[in-house]
């Protein structure tokens, strides 16, 4: 079982986000896209939004509501591209 906190990157808006992302996960309202090369989670909640930021990519600001949970003792939730992996 994934543990009860989250912590919050940067580029998420809250932690209660970020918590809203892992408890949609743990009661299977999050809609799992797929997962990462690493094997972690890339999920869709709706009704949660952050900020997908990746200046390499030229993408300042993306509002997104898909979101990759790292880690295994120590989660992250990171916004990631609502265009990553198609619905």
């Amino acid at each position: 079982m994934l543990c009860a906190r989250a912590k919050i990157n940067e580029k998420s808006n809250s932690t209660s986000d970020a918590q809203a992302v892992l408890d949609a996960f743990h009661s299977r309202r999050a809609k799992i896209l797929g997962k990462t090369a690493q094997g972690f989670p890339i999920v869709k909640v709706d009704g949660v939004v952050g900020t997908n930021v990746n200046i390499g990519a030229k993408i300042p600001n993306q509002p997104t509501s898909v979101f990759i949970i790292k880690g295994t003792a120590s989660l992250s939730v990171v916004p990631t591209d609502p265009n990553r992996i198609k619905e």
